[in-house]
C-alpha cells in the first residue's frame, strides 16, 4: 500500500470515528425554544417560500378553469344557474404573512390582532385564484364567498 494511501485511509478513519464520539448531554438546537408559537414555522415558511405551494395553487385552478368552461359548454343556456362559491381564508386570500407575524412576536392568534390584519386589506390573492375567478366570470357564473370573518377594528386608513 502506497504512502498515500494509507494516509487516506487513516484521515477517513479518524473521520468517521471523530463523526462518532459522543460528550456530555445533548445540546438542543440554537434559537428560540420550541412552543405552540413555533409549531408552524416551516408551514408558513413552505407556504411563502415554496415554488411547489404557488405550482400547486396555480394548477388546482388550472383545473377548477377547465372544469368550468366544460361546466360552460354543457349548459349555455343555464346561465342564470351557474356560481362559483369560495371560502375566503386560505382559498381566496393568503394569510400566511399574519402567520408568520405571530411566530415573529412569539404569539398565538387572536381575535384583536386577526381583526387588526383584516382591516388592513392586506392580504395576497392565493396563487391562480384571480385568474380563475375572472374566466369563472367571464363564463358566466356568479362568485359568491363564504367567510366567518367579523371585523370588530375600525378599517385602517391608507
Amino acid at each position: 500500500m502506497s504512502a498515500n494511501h494509507t494516509a487516506a485511509l487513516l484521515l477517513l478513519a479518524g473521520v468517521a470515528l471523530g463523526g462518532c464520539a459522543v460528550t456530555g448531554e445533548p445540546q438542543p438546537p440554537p434559537g428560540p425554544a420550541p412552543g405552540p408559537a413555533h409549531d408552524g414555522l416551516d408551514a408558513v415558511l413552505w407556504l411563502q417560500t415554496a415554488t411547489e405551494y404557488a405550482a400547486s395553487a396555480r394548477g388546482v385552478y388550472a383545473a377548477a378553469t377547465e372544469t368550468a368552461e366544460r361546466i360552460a359548454r354543457a349548459a349555455p343556456d343555464r346561465a342564470d344557474a351557474k356560481a362559483m362559491v369560495l371560502d375566503i381564508d386560505e382559498t381566496v386570500l393568503d394569510n400566511s404573512r399574519y402567520q408568520a407575524q405571530l411566530l415573529l412576536d412569539d404569539g398565538t392568534y387572536d381575535p384583536e390582532t386577526w381583526d387588526d390584519w383584516i382591516a388592513r386589506q392586506d392580504a395576497a390573492a392565493v396563487p391562480g385564484v384571480v385568474d380563475f375567478l375572472r374566466s369563472s366570470r367571464a363564463l358566466g357564473f356568479q362568485v359568491a364567498f363564504i367567510t366567518n370573518r367579523r371585523c370588530r377594528a375600525p378599517p385602517v386608513a391608507a
